[in-house]
Formats: structure tokens, sequence, C-alpha cells
């Protein structure tokens, strides 16, 4: 194994490798698309590697965000040629075991069904790597703190603890970003800031497209990196939304396009949204919105599917998603069922999508109090732009639907 792995043609990815050498904890934060996450798995590689066995955490906040973002990158690395040091993956357990004994454990903090922290009770690494670390709980950033190192089974080996996120407020920034700026972190601590810029592979087109569709202070957070710019209160206003009857629609749409988002716990709502698009306007003419199991949920899309003869259904794949997808194809022509696998930041996706969804969108103002479409409304209604949401399935598939048919008309939006 080379002792560098983590080489890199991102000069802020070789910035940040650089000052992991020489301390324990690093946060390399700011802009979206910097390749914070392929970064840390990256030095995570490079630990185990040198380190014969060694024990290495990776955390996230939710088993759904591991399954959907890092834990995909891990798998793409080892399909890049990492997998010929992999003796054996634990997927019970979520632990990559390598040839050289060295493992990596990949961990969900669910504070809510674990306040005390029960699960590191007992467990012994020699460092960590959080991403998206804004989205814990400071007294676990402590835990893994005081777990780190505990592990003596690999002889000496550095602690480290390596973290990620985008600019944000609360504890990260005020442990972090904020004594960056007074030059007054702690020994041993350094903060790496990253910007849109920092990454030469992006796409003129994406960028620009950054610049148009997304609102002033996200666009000022998500693209520039700045901490200095407060995100608070709500995304979408119900007076800014444009509203329609469904008897005011008549003659034959242009496409009829929907999106599934597939419920992934139990507590989420599988959603899926349906939109008749006539030249540049996207009705959103019906919505199954509900937390019943697939026995409910399969023949409601399947037959909403049929009877509004919908052109192309996309189903987000990501977990439960993978198997949803086949059961429906079972039930229609499979050519009309597309999936997608999304990696990204949720809260990133809807922020993308909110010009588009504000400029195009057309949302019923005739359906019942406490019907699912009312459901699927009040949870849009109350999405936050700071991304402290306790359910976000509804703007997540909205989000979704609006990247779809943007994808698959192009010729019906002039922007």
């Amino acid at each position: 194994w080379s002792s560098d792995v983590c080489s890199s043609d991102l000069p802020k990815q070789r910035e940040a490798h650089q000052a992991l050498q020489s301390n324990s904890v690093v946060l390399y934060g700011g802009a979206i698309r910097g390749g914070k996450s392929y970064w840390l798995l990256l030095e995570l590689l490079t630990l185990a590697f040198k380190y014969d066995n060694s024990r290495w955490l990776i955390l996230r906040a939710s088993y759904t965000n591991i399954s959907r973002t890092i834990l995909v990158s891990f798998r793409e690395m080892m399909g890049k040629g990492f997998d010929q040091y992999l003796k054996k993956w634990d997927g019970q357990t979520m632990t990559a075991t390598f040839n050289n004994g060295s493992q990596i454990m990949f961990m969900a903090e669910s504070f809510d069904g674990d306040k005390e922290l029960n699960k590191f009770r007992g467990l012994e690494i020699n460092g960590a790597g959080i991403d998206e670390v804004n989205e814990i709980q400071e007294q676990t950033f402590n835990k893994v703190i005081e777990r780190s190192g505990s592990w003596n089974g690999a002889g000496v080996v550095p602690i480290k603890i390596i973290c990620t996120c985008n600019p944000t407020h609360g504890w990260v920034k005020n442990r972090f970003y904020d004594k960056w700026e007074a030059n007054k972190l702690p020994e041993g601590w350094r903060y790496i800031p990253a910007k849109l810029t920092d990454n030469p592979y992006l796409s003129p087109d994406y960028v620009t497209s950054l610049q148009k569709n997304m609102p002033e202070y996200e666009y000022k957070v998500f693209v520039e990196g700045r901490w200095d710019v407060k995100l608070e209160g709500l995304l979408f206003d119900d007076n800014e939304f444009k509203r329609f009857k469904l008897n005011e629609i008549q003659g034959d749409a242009d496409s009829v396009l929907g999106y599934i988002d597939v419920a992934d716990e139990g507590n989420d709502n599988l959603c899926f949204i349906l939109g008749k698009i006539y030249k540049n306007k996207v009705f959103i003419t019906n919505v199954v919105f509900t937390n019943q199991n697939v026995d409910v949920t399969l023949p409601l899309c399947a037959g909403l599917i049929s009877k509004e003869k919908a052109d192309f259904v996309r189903v987000e794949t990501n977990n439960q998603g993978s198997v949803f997808i086949k059961m429906l194809r079972d039930k229609l022509s499979a050519e009309r069922i597309l999936g997608v696998k999304n990696t990204t930041n949720k809260v990133t996706r809807v922020l993308m999508q909110y010009a588009f969804i504000k400029e195009y969108f057309y949302f019923r103002d005739d359906y019942e109090r406490g019907s699912e479409y009312d459901l699927f409304m009040r949870q849009i209604l109350s999405f936050r732009k700071d991304g402290n949401n306790k359910h976000d399935d509804a703007p997540d598939a909205l989000a979704g639907l609006s990247k779809f048919i943007q994808t698959m008309l192009p010729d019906n939006f002039n922007r």
C-alpha cells in the first residue's frame, strides 16, 4: 500500500491532507461540490492501510444519510481498485475489514432513539471521520473525541478526527469557524475553508445554473462557502405559489411525469408526485403521501400511473427504493419506470430547484383539509432553509420531479 493514498489534483484537498499530518482534529468545510466527503474517505483509507489492525469510525446523523451518500462513495472507491485490499464486508455491522486487519466502521448517530449515546459504550477506535458534522449533536462530537485513541490493538497510532460540513450556525460555527476567525483554535485543531471555485472539474453549465437558480442567501452559503450569512426561516412562501383548480385543466398535456421518493425509515412517508406539463407550466395534479406499508403504496402508485397515463415516472432507488422499483416494474411496462440514485445533500437538492419550482409549478387550491395533498403541502411549506427539518420527504420528491422535468423536457422551458 502507498503511504499517501490521499493524493489529489484538488489544491484544497492537498492542503487539508497536509493539515492532517500535524494536527489531530481537522474540519474541511465550506461550499458544495468541493470534494469533502471523498477526501474524508481517502484519508481514512490511508490511515487504515498505513497502520495494521487499526480501527476507524465513519459517522453520520442517520442510516439513511449513510446509505445515500458516503457509503455510495465508499462502494465506488472499492470498485476502482481498492477492493483488492478488502478482506470482508459485514453488511449487518457495516464494517469493512482489510487484508492488514484494519477496519472502517460506518455508524449512525440516530440521536432521537439514543439520547444517552449508549452505542458508544465500549467502542474502541483510533480515530473517526464525521461527514456533515453539523448534523450531529455537540455531545456526540465530544463522545467521538473521548473514544478516539481507546483502541490499543494496533500499536502506536496517531489520533485523527476528520470532519466535513457546509457553512452552518450553532456549535460547529462556535467551536471551529469563529475560533479560526479569531485565531484561537485549540492546539492540534485546523479548519480548511473550501469554495466552489476550488474544484476545477465542475462544468460551466453547472456553475451557471447555481448562479441563476439558487436564492441569494443559499448561493452565498452553499456556493461561496460563507459562514457569516444567517440562514433561517422557511424556504417556500405560500403567497408565492401559483394555484389552480382541477376543473380548469383542459385538453391533453404535453407530458405527464411523476417522481416517487420511497419511505426509508418507519416515520418517513412515501411521496409520489404527478405533474401534468402544458408548454412551460407544471400542474401538480395528484399526490400520494402516506407512511403505510408497501402492500398499500404499491397498488396506489401503480393505479395512479395507469389512470393518469403517465409517460414516465422516476423512482429514487436509495435503500427501499431499489426493491420498490422492481415490484412497480413487474406491474407496469418497465420502460416507463426509471430509477435514480441520489448522493448529494438533500437540502442542497431542494435549494437548487427552488427557483424553477417557484417559476413554473402550479399547486391545487381545491384539495380537502386533512387529505394527502394537504399533508404534502404542509410539509412543503414548513421546510426550513437551514436544514433543521425532522421530515422532508415532500420537498425532496418535489425537487426530484423538478429536476426530472428539466431533464426530459428541456425545450419547454426557456431559462
